[in-house]
This record gives C-alpha cells, structure tokens and sequence, in this order.
C-alpha cells in the first residue's frame, strides 16, 4: 500500500513538472515570437516598395541638415516637460512663502538662526528673502550684511 502512494505521488510530481515546462516552453516560444515580430517590424518601416523594377543606383547623397522629426519629436516633449516643472516649482515656491519674527541668535554665511515664540528656526537666505529691521523707528528693508546679533527682525520667503 506504501509502494501505490509513492508511485501515485512521483506520478503526479511529473506530471507537475511537464506540465510546467510545457508551459514554459509556450511562454519562452511566445516571447520568441514577439521579439522577432518586433525585429521584422522595424524591418518593415525602413523597407519603401518601389514601382521600379530597375536595379537600384548607389548615389551620394548630403547628410541632412534638418533635425529628424523623431528627435524633434523628443525635443518638443522636453521643451514641454520643462514648462511643467517650471510651472510646478513656480506654484510650490508660492505656496511655501513664510514670515517669521524673531530676534536673531546666529548668523552664518547664508544662514540666520533665529529665535521665535515657538522656537529656534533656520532660515536660509537667498535672493527670493526679504529682511525687515524692526526698531523704534518702524520697520526697514535691511540685508544679510546689515544684521547683528540680538536684533529682531521679520524675515518673508521661501524659508
């Protein structure tokens, strides 16, 4: 009885696997296939029948001077994707302004620490941030170079 259960078993093990290699083999011979059918495809667009039944002339011919229109094709689709992202990081610039007020704990190179109610905040000072002195005498337009220590000051932009 344990020697039926075996053989059943490595009967039916078989039959696993052929029919997984012939599966297999389907599917390697179906992508065999398409491949080729690629390849003759490409073939069959740079093939142009002629009406002439003449043998063909070798002639020389100029190299072109005009971008093909595959490759304007692409430069037109990344001339586009450039708007977008310009158009993109144009909105997240304008939705990422803030201000904020503080007095000023360090300054480094493009950096300025400053010290709000809510905290210590970084800001990165570039050419879009606009820095306000804020004193007795109102509030006024001052640069990296102007600032000291201690001073408050209300910086806007992209921060």
């Amino acid at each position: 009885m344990k020697i039926t259960n075996y053989q059943s078993l490595i009967t039916n093990q078989r039959f696993r696997l052929t029919k997984f290699f012939l599966l297999f083999t389907y599917l390697f011979v179906f992508m065999l296939a398409c491949y080729y059918a690629s390849i003759l495809t490409c073939y069959a667009k740079d093939a142009t029948p002629t009406a002439k039944t003449e043998t063909p002339q070798i002639k020389h011919t100029p190299p072109e001077t005009h971008t093909p229109p595959a490759k304007e094709e692409s430069l037109e689709k990344i001339r586009k994707l450039k708007e977008r992202v310009a158009t993109k990081v144009a909105e997240l610039k304008e939705k990422a302004k803030k201000a904020y007020f503080g007095e000023i704990k360090n300054i480094s190179d493009s950096i300025i620490f400053l010290t709000t109610k809510k905290g210590e905040v970084r800001i990165k000072v570039d050419e879009t941030t606009k820095i306000f002195s804020i004193g007795v005498g109102g509030r006024e337009n001052i640069t990296l170079k102007d600032l000291k220590e201690g001073e408050s000051i209300v910086a806007f932009g992209i921060l």
